[in-house]
């Protein structure tokens, strides 16, 4: 007897929508501007106000994009992974193409959790995590990534939650903060994890208090890998990547990068990039070779079952379907 299969609630927790727009709409009401049809730039176009776009994306503001640079794995692998991760809450694991998936989680705790880590290894697979956000688009990752925060010689009364919680979020979006800091063990330092756009630059000092009972206090941000602009990719600078190339080449190319993980964020991100010419016939058959993808630097941090970490460097070659 086969095994059963893991149930996904999918997109709307497992809420069946009426396959009829009649039925759907009839006798519904919303409280948004109407739908407009226009044009922009010389295309057909539909307005959706920024308000409906903002309460439609609500329901996924903890979701993850996992990225398989080289082989993506059964999809009911990959719901085995994460169910094997004991979460606290749901977790809707769907395809978005061939190399990525939508990760959607159902609480600030799991997301935290699986974002901390940046990359995972599912069945011998290396998958590498971006945010999602309603702007964001398949194969272009997130410049929001989780960066360590430490504030030295915090004053010891200042250690508590919603204080740490603020000086978080003069920077992002406090994700959590650590053991040590939670438990104040080591009053020297205060470490709070905030997702950070690295493309931007941010203070190294704060203020912290009232005009008379505060003071300045230094901040320090964990180094932030590198970012390209070009390609929207992490792992090297603007115009050290394949871009160029791509642009000009007259058979398709693949990129194959790695980026590092938060872990690694202390040294330089020296990745051996390769690419590899995709020839029509190659195309045709279905398939592509990619080459291997070593990382040069620190390997990311993989969490192959809960609560237990390894370090892994990646040197493979795959045979993927496009």
């Amino acid at each position: 007897m086969p095994p059963a299969k893991l149930k996904d609630p999918g997109f709307f927790g497992g809420i069946s929508h009426s396959k009829s727009f009649l039925q759907a709409l009839a006798g519904s009401s919303s409280s948004f501007p109407d739908l407009k049809s226009s044009t922009f730039r010389g295309l057909p176009a539909l307005w959706v106000s920024d308000e409906e776009i903002r309460a439609l994306a609500e329901p996924f503001r903890f979701s993850l994009v996992g990225f398989f640079p080289s082989k993506r794995p059964p999809l009911e692998a990959i719901r085995k992974f994460f169910f094997n991760l004991k979460l606290i809450g749901e977790v809707s694991v769907t395809v978005l193409d061939s190399t990525h998936i939508l990760i959607k989680l159902a609480n600030d705790l799991d997301y935290c959790r699986i974002f901390c880590h940046r990359s995972y290894m599912v069945l011998n697979c290396f998958m590498k995590l971006t945010k999602w956000t309603p702007s964001l688009d398949i194969g272009i990752e997130s410049p929001i990534i989780p960066i360590w925060i430490s504030f030295p010689n915090l004053r010891p009364h200042f250690f508590a939650p919603r204080i740490l919680f603020g000086l978080g979020e003069l920077f992002g979006k406090p994700l959590k903060i650590d053991e040590a800091t939670s438990v104040g063990s080591r009053p020297s330092n205060a470490r709070v994890l905030v997702e950070l756009d690295i493309t931007k630059s941010y203070p190294k000092q704060v203020w912290l208090g009232s005009d008379s009972l505060g003071y300045v206090q230094e901040v320090i941000l964990d180094e932030f890998p590198h970012f390209c602009g070009v390609c929207k990719s992490l792992g090297h600078i603007t115009g050290k990547c394949n871009s160029v190339a791509l642009s000009v080449a007259p058979t398709a190319a693949v990129a194959v990068e790695n980026s590092a993980s938060l872990g690694a964020v202390n040294g330089d991100n020296n990745i051996k990039e390769n690419v590899v010419t995709v020839t029509e016939e190659a195309v045709e058959a279905g398939e592509v070779i990619l080459p291997s993808v070593v990382t040069m630097g620190c390997p990311p941090v993989v969490e192959i079952s809960p609560g237990f970490l390894v370090d892994s460097v990646i040197s493979r070659s795959l045979t993927v379907p496009l």
